[in-house]
């Protein structure tokens, strides 16, 4: 069996105010202008850390300046490599959550991936009424402790995220179509795409273990026997060479 890998960072994206300029220099005038079109500025000078670092972390992978990497924009405005013919496919995800992101980048194909912060939620029911499928409801219903609870709701709703993400489309695709395992105890994995299992034998799904209170999941299509890469970078090191990617470490 062919073997893979995903390369994956996790991004601190709370910078030092004295760092916001530095890190704008990094955007395009259209990112400039979404950025600027967040109503508070840590939700601002979140999104700019992170876009800066996602610059910077794929020019290392591409061997150019963070400024020049060029972004095209799917239907569902999910960004990607602008390449010409002669230069290999790179794929990419990025998720945050709070003051975390995870970036996953690979040639493999479309990778999804989502990080959350856990927190309570006081309308988990609903919401799990709402976006699970039958088969995952009937797997919630049978938990009674909050923590089993919560605990199965990130499970869920991040693997969901992620097999989404994949896909492209994010939650414009109903989540109830599409069947995840959510314990404690079970591999990750989907189960079924609209009620079809051997349409899920195709796509692998990843927990990520990230740093404490945060759930993080990703999913890939794809055969091949595939290995998670962490890479370890300095916080916002815009200055970050082609040659000096930084250090690795295997973990699937």
């Amino acid at each position: 069996m062919t073997t893979a890998n995903i390369q994956l960072w996790s991004i601190d994206i709370n910078p030092a105010r004295h760092r916001t300029e530095e890190l704008r220099s990094l955007l395009s005038d259209d990112e400039l202008q979404r950025a600027d079109n967040f109503r508070f500025d840590k939700d601002r000078d979140r999104w700019i850390a992170g876009r800066a670092m996602l610059r910077t972390i794929l020019s290392s992978v591409i061997r150019c300046s963070p400024e020049l990497v060029n972004f095209e924009y799917d239907e569902h405005a999910k960004p990607c490599l602008r390449h010409s013919d002669d230069e290999a496919d790179v794929y990419f995800n990025l998720t945050h959550s709070s003051d975390l992101a995870l970036l996953a980048v690979t040639s493999i194909g479309p990778v999804g991936i989502d990080v959350e912060q856990i927190k309570p939620l006081s309308d988990v029911d609903a919401v799990v009424e709402r976006f699970f499928s039958t088969a995952e409801r009937r797997t919630f219903s049978t938990l009674s402790a909050d923590e089993e609870r919560l605990k199965a709701f990130y499970a869920c709703w991040t693997r969901k995220e992620a097999y989404l993400k994949a896909l492209g489309c994010g939650i414009s695709k109903p989540t109830n179509t599409f069947d995840v395992t959510l314990l404690e105890n079970s591999e990750p994995e989907i189960v079924a795409i609209a009620g079809d299992k051997k349409a899920a034998d195709d796509w692998l799904l990843f927990d990520l273990q990230v740093m404490p209170g945060y759930v993080g999941a990703l999913a890939i299509q794809s055969k091949a026997d595939v290995e998670l890469v962490w890479r370890k970078l300095p916080p916002f090191n815009t200055s970050l060479c082609a040659n000096e990617p930084g250090s690795t470490e295997k973990i699937a």
